[in-house]
């Protein structure tokens, strides 16, 4: 069974190429992405503050700083659209 706010294994099926990162990309690749994406989903869908984000999605500040590059790199607005066609 699928938790409130997080994806389904089928939605996440066609989310995941999406967000998998490339090999030339820079830094230290994610260690959960749909861990990550759920907590993401948490906070929008419930409305809550970054702070008050469960700890089973990790730290709070790192999850948000994440999503921020997410937003500025466009990662989003693909995520959104693939999920609205979808629905």
């Amino acid at each position: 069974m699928v938790a409130r706010y997080e994806l389904t294994e089928e939605q996440w099926k066609k989310v995941e190429p999406l967000i998998s990162g490339k090999v030339t990309d820079r830094g230290q690749p994610g260690k959960d992405h749909r861990l990550f994406v759920n907590g993401c989903l948490w906070i929008i869908r419930s409305g809550a503050m970054w702070h008050h984000l469960p700890a089973e999605y990790g730290p709070w500040k790192r999850t948000y700083n994440r999503f921020r590059r997410w937003a500025y790199a466009g990662v989003w607005d693909r995520v959104f659209k693939l999920l609205l066609a979808d629905s």
